[in-house]
Parts: structure tokens; sequence; C-alpha cells
């Protein structure tokens, strides 16, 4: 039962260091783009205007009242194709900040999700991780066996080759030597008569 597991192995909540940065990343972001004197690249300066969203029929504080809209955007020459272009880059930074912000509660739901539920995985993939841990020694086990049934097949071999080689040396030394134990009694033989 071997799956693939394609989750974030964390058990616990979002760091405070984490979620610092990433406000830290945002504001940065947003502070950037609030300023729109920082197109320099565009003709004339810059001003835009930023007012702060509220309905008056609704005097209560909701999602909408701390964030900040662009008004207009006047250009010295009043050029149309600079006013489409930096409304452009704006939308842009926006579309961005949209984009980081939702792959952040993204990424902060898929910590919950594996702090509620990650125990079950964790517990599976342990169970997962102990058979392969025991199948990879068994193998280990049998790869050694097998080295050494390997060493010891070409060790035998090697005596087999030599021996083949020597068997025939062997047996001439040993005839030789025979003839010279008989040369030897004969020389007695002699020197006795």
């Amino acid at each position: 039962m071997n799956q693939d597991f394609d989750v974030l192995c964390y058990l616990d909540k979002i760091t405070e260091d984490e979620l610092k940065s990433a406000k830290y990343l945002i504001e940065q972001e947003i502070n950037e783009l609030g300023n729109l004197n920082n197109f320099s690249h565009t003709k004339g300066s810059i001003q835009s205007k930023i007012i702060r969203y509220s309905t008056e029929k609704n005097l209560q504080s909701n999602y909408f009242n701390d964030k900040y809209f662009i008004d207009n955007i006047l250009c010295d020459n009043n050029n149309i194709q600079d006013q489409i272009s930096i409304k452009k880059l704006y939308n842009q930074g926006l579309s961005k900040i949209g984009n980081t912000y939702e792959h952040l509660k993204i990424y902060y739901d898929n910590l919950e999700l594996l702090k509620e539920y990650g125990e079950d995985l964790w517990i599976k993939y342990l169970d997962i991780l102990k058979n392969d841990h025991k199948s990879l020694q068994i193998y280990d086990k049998y790869l050694s066996k097998s080295i050494q049934d390997i060493n010891i097949n070409r060790k035998n071999q090697q005596i087999e080759f030599a021996t083949s080689k020597l068997d025939p040396l062997l047996r001439e030394l040993e005839q030789i030597h025979k003839e010279n134990i008989n040369l030897m009694l004969l020389l007695k033989s002699i020197d006795f008569k």
C-alpha cells in the first residue's frame, strides 16, 4: 500500500515570524503602490488622489473601510496613454497583492487542515516508512549475502584456475622427485659395490 502524499507535513499553525514577514511584504508592496510618484518613467509629474472608501449609508465599519481606492490620476499634460499605463501598473500591483493574499490564505487553510487531520496521515505515513525500512533491511541482507557468495565463488574459481595450472606442474615435480630418489638409491647402491 504505497501512496504518494502531496501535502505539507506541518502540525502547528503558521508562526508569528512567518506572519510578520508576510505582512511586511504586503505592506511594502502597498507602500510602493500608494506612492504613485515613484513612476518616474511617465511624462510629467504624477499626482494621485487616493481617498478613503466609506459608504454614507452605512456608518458601521466594515471590511472596505480600511481599504484605499484610487479616485483619479492626473498628469501635467493630461496624456490619456500615461493615465492608462499608470492605472494598468496600479491594477497589476493590486492583483499581485491579491494573489499573495490568496496564496497565504490557502497556505494557512492547509496548515489548519494538517493540524486537524495531519496526525492520521503521519501515522499512515510512519507505517509505510516502517514497512519500507523492513523491506530495505531484508534487501540489504540479501545483497550482503549475494556479495559474500560472489566473493566466495570468485575465490573458488581462482583456486580452481590455479590448481588447473599447478596440477601438471605438481605431478611433474613429484615425478622428478621420485626420479631423484631412485637416482640417489642407485648412487648409494653403486657406492657400496
